[in-house]
């Protein structure tokens, strides 16, 4: 299904199982954690774009820093209560190219962003990006939780330059 891990966590955060042995038996940084604590409520969840924190071995390779989003799920024993989780790591590319199927003619772009106007799918226009100041040169750098939504008051790519912070 294009996931590039999967994990099984305890209650405690501790990783059961993994994609990559080696990383079987650390626990979950702490900005996983309340992905975890939903399933183990009973709620499948399906977290915002992150960086991923480790890189793991094929055939699921991840690089340190690339943007995943996490679906867990609860995994329930036979009398009924959530006894793991179940985590699924995938590359935010693949949702980016889920929103692309909406795509309106040849300009037309559609996104996910949060509620802060930070973007959590990837621009096809990340070229453009660079080229008004909105994206660093360096290429290894995309879009995903890099660029805020915002109303700069003009038209950036004639070079106007807004008069206050783009903050």
């Amino acid at each position: 299904y294009g996931f590039v891990g999967f994990s099984i966590i305890d209650r405690n955060g501790l990783l059961l199982a993994t994609a990559d042995d080696a990383t079987v038996g650390l626990r979950l940084d702490a900005e996983h954690v309340p992905i975890a604590d939903a399933a183990f409520r009973g709620v499948t969840v399906v977290s915002r774009p992150l960086r991923a924190s480790l890189d793991v071995a094929e055939p699921a390779y991840v690089q340190p820093g690339a943007a995943i989003m996490l679906v867990v799920a609860p995994v329930f024993g036979a009398d009924g209560t959530v006894i793991a989780a179940l985590g699924f790591a995938i590359d935010v590319d693949a949702f980016s190219q889920i929103l692309g199927i909406a795509r309106a003619g040849e300009s037309g772009e559609t996104y996910a962003f949060d509620a802060n106007g930070r973007m959590l799918s990837n621009s096809r226009f990340e070229e453009e990006l660079r080229q008004i100041g909105l994206l660093p040169e360096d290429p290894d750098v995309d879009s995903v939780l890099n660029v805020d939504i915002r109303n700069p008051g003009g038209d950036l790519r004639t070079g106007f330059v807004p008069p206050t912070d783009r903050r």
